[in-house]
Parts: C-alpha cells; sequence; structure tokens
C-alpha cells in the first residue's frame, strides 16, 4: 500500500511540474477507429469525421486514402454519433456507446447522391410540398432556434406537419422506423369513432387534446398520444422526418394518412416507454 502511496505521489509531482492539471496525468483516451467505403466496397478518401455528443462536435478526422481516420477522445463514457460527409455521398449518421479508454471500430457505407438528368422534369409542386413537409438530420443541425425534441422540429422548422396543408386535418399518427407507434384514429364527416373497447388506454386518452404553442402562437391542437411520442424522440438521433397527408397518394397501409414519419439514424432504436435511444449492441 505504501508503494502504491508513493507512487501515486510521484506521478501527481511530474503532471504539477509539467504545468499540467493533476487529472491529465490519468486522463483516459478513448479512440474511434473507421474505415468508409462506398456500396461497391471501394475505400473513402478525404471524407469529413465528426464524433458529435449531446450536438457539439468532440472530435473531428479526414479519412485517408485507404478509408481510415481515427479519432481520440478524452469526454469519458458516453453515446455518440459519428457524421461523414463527403462531396457527391450523403450524409451518414451512426451512434454508438463508447467507454472511457476504450478502443472501437467502425466500418461505414456511404450513398452516393443520385444525380437527376436533365431530362428528367420535377413538378414545382410536388418540389415545394417536398420542401414544407419533410426535414433531415442537416435542417435540424442547422436550426437557429434551440430543438429539444421532435415537437419542437415539427413545431418551430415545420409547421405544415402540424397544421396540414389544404383540408386535411391535424396529424393524426406518428411511424418511427417502419412502425405505427400511436393508435388509428378513424374520422368520418358525421363524427369520430373510438377505438375498440378493449384498448381502454387508447379509449380513454382518445379526446384528449394538447394545444401546440410557438411564440404565444396557437397553432393547432393535436392528440396527446402525438405529442408525448414526438417528445420522447431526441433532435439528434433523427435522420429526416416526413409527413403524409390526405392530399397525397395512398400507401395502401392502414394509419398512413395524415401520418408523420419518423426515420432514426443507425443505432438508435424506439418504445414508447423509453422514447429514443442507443442501442448498446450497435457497433458491429
Amino acid at each position: 500500500m505504501r508503494d502504491a502511496l508513493r507512487l501515486l505521489n510521484a506521478l501527481l509531482l511530474v503532471g504539477a511540474l509539467a504545468g499540467l492539471p493533476s487529472r491529465a496525468v490519468f486522463a483516459q483516451v478513448s479512440r474511434v477507429a473507421i474505415v468508409v467505403s462506398d456500396s461497391t466496397g471501394r475505400p473513402v478518401d478525404a471524407a469529413e469525421v465528426s464524433i458529435v455528443r449531446d450536438r457539439a462536435t468532440v472530435g473531428t478526422a479526414r479519412t485517408a486514402e485507404n478509408g481510415s481516420a481515427t479519432v481520440s477522445l478524452t469526454t469519458g463514457a458516453d453515446d455518440y454519433d459519428v457524421v461523414v460527409r463527403k462531396l457527391g455521398f450523403k450524409r451518414f449518421d451512426r451512434f454508438f456507446t463508447i467507454g472511457a479508454g476504450d478502443s472501437v471500430q467502425l466500418r461505414l457505407t456511404l450513398a452516393r447522391v443520385a444525380v437527376t438528368l436533365p431530362t428528367v422534369r420535377v413538378d414545382a409542386q410536388a418540389e415545394e410540398r417536398h420542401k414544407r413537409l419533410f426535414i433531415d438530420a442537416d435542417a435540424i443541425d442547422n436550426s437557429p432556434r434551440p430543438i429539444g425534441d421532435a415537437l419542437d422540429v415539427v413545431g418551430k422548422l415545420r409547421l405544415d406537419m402540424l397544421n396540414g396543408l389544404g383540408d386535411c386535418p391535424v396529424v393524426q399518427e406518428v411511424w418511427v422506423n417502419g412502425k405505427r407507434v400511436t393508435p388509428l384514429i378513424y374520422t368520418q364527416q358525421v363524427g369520430t369513432r373510438r377505438p375498440p373497447v378493449s384498448n381502454r388506454a387508447a379509449s380513454e386518452s382518445y379526446d384528449q387534446k394538447v394545444t401546440v404553442r410557438i411564440r404565444g402562437t396557437v397553432l393547432r391542437s393535436m392528440p396527446v398520444s402525438i405529442a408525448s411520442v414526438l417528445a420522447s424522440i431526441r433532435p439528434e438521433h433523427i435522420a429526416e422526418m416526413s409527413y403524409h397527408d390526405c392530399m397525397d397518394k395512398p400507401l395502401d397501409r392502414n394509419g398512413t394518412d395524415n401520418a408523420i414519419f419518423v426515420v432514426l439514424k443507425y443505432g438508435v432504436g424506439f418504445t414508447l416507454s423509453q422514447g429514443s435511444y442507443v442501442v448498446s449492441d450497435s457497433v458491429p
């Protein structure tokens, strides 16, 4: 025990003599090794790599000719988002968990951006609808306003996802990663029909509404179930969100009209009890 204390004191003395805080002597460095390739398996060089925690960048690197890069972290055990960008490719995100002093290797595949041929015309009205009813991670990251959850995303950045376009009703459903996570609501001209009585929780909360206000302005009232789901999804976990209203072509699936579709980033899961969360075994 005495020998151990002597060694500890010696290390602290070395740190003091070097003009460094004593805790720097014991800083645990985590290393993230990254290999980036395209869909054909070819390495992608000169790609910009960022490690993000709580929407703040804590490490950066650029891939070499073989597509590899290494980022060292001194911020401790936590959940992180690795973001890879390169011109001509779609932005790629993957969440992962790493402990203090641990190492992890991530193999990431970038998808090329589709090139639109000059002969292909995009309908101006459809393009405008897409801008108003779609948002991706870049737009969320670049928001000039603080964004705390998915409810903020639609309330502050894409109001039409709440208000709808034309004569469509307010949003009635939420889908996360291709699965409907809110009870189906049936609306008819003669009124509204409650869900089956067997689903007591849905029946009791069916008529409850929450009023969404941004800067004191009332937007629309929505079912509590919709607001609670959106409020449980963290903005940094979102890859993209889109809205399918009553004017869109039917998707032939129950609950897809007047619905918000949320796609989460790789390594992120969702349950009604937890909201969005980083999957602990998401690293291959």
